[in-house]
């Protein structure tokens, strides 16, 4: 299931595939319809929220499959140029959906915006322990969830399930990652866009060290309200014909 937002205005000529968090477990497009409607207004993009199959009824690759069944229907119905957007556990299942792309040597997005995304079932990172409790997501609740999301036993369709171990093609498209001090996963998501930067790819990494986990969703609130709209700017940049900078 796909729901579409249509701005009134629209300036990127690049649809936008955006992909929920959740914990892989709960949520929907209907919890994220705000954020959603937020993005495609600001932006000026036309956005399609994908309702994928939660755990533990459906678990690893399922929604990754789904992802990408849907990736290929855009494409080939609405737009010839189109960027994965996710937040936490949808930031993983896109970015895996963009590896699972450049594998096949399919056509990839024209860029992949990563929101505080989880980047494997690894709860030894410093920030874990700093942040176990009382920042919005818990440390337990993220064992849980990547507990339902796994197939205990059965390696053979995980060649991405940690996307920090680098196997991986290079040649990703253009990323911004964004993270927020106050979050359990926030070391996780430093080093995953640190691995990208390595390889010389094209990316913007983008912290923000007084918010926390799910801030995008708070954009009634001034200090998340100003972050949104910062890395927002910072896809509309990214589909300029400019030189790459960073953006700080």
């Amino acid at each position: 299931l796909l729901r579409q937002y249509i701005p009134n205005k629209t300036d990127l000529d690049t649809a936008i595939l955006f992909i929920h968090g959740g914990g892989f477990v709960i949520d929907s497009v209907d919890v994220n319809d705000d954020m959603v409607s937020y993005f495609a207004g600001h932006l000026g993009a036309s956005i399609f929220s994908l309702d994928y199959s939660l755990s533990p009824e459906r678990k690893y690759p399922v929604a990754v499959t789904q992802a990408e069944i849907a990736f290929r229907w855009v494409r080939e119905n609405k737009a010839d140029k189109i960027s994965v957007c996710g937040d936490s556990a949808g930031a993983y299942i896109g970015a895996c959906l963009t590896h699972t792309l450049a594998d096949k040597g399919a056509v990839k997005p024209h860029s992949q915006l990563l929101i505080y995304p989880t980047c494997g079932p690894n709860c030894g990172f410093e920030s874990m322990d700093l942040f176990a409790e009382g920042f919005y997501l818990l440390k337990k609740d993220f064992q849980w969830f990547w507990g339902h999301f796994i197939n205990d036993g059965d390696s053979s369709q995980e060649r991405y399930l940690n996307l920090l171990d680098g196997s991986y093609r290079k040649n990703l498209p253009k990323t911004i990652i964004v993270t927020a001090g106050f979050d359990p996963i926030v070391d996780e998501g430093k080093q995953y866009a640190d691995m990208i930067k390595q390889r010389g790819e094209d990316i913007i990494d983008l912290n923000y060290p007084t918010l926390f986990h799910g801030f995008a969703f708070m954009t009634k609130l001034k200090n998340p309200c100003i972050a949104v709209n910062h890395f927002l700017d910072a896809v509309s940049y990214t589909h300029l014909t400019l030189p790459t900078k960073r953006i700080v």
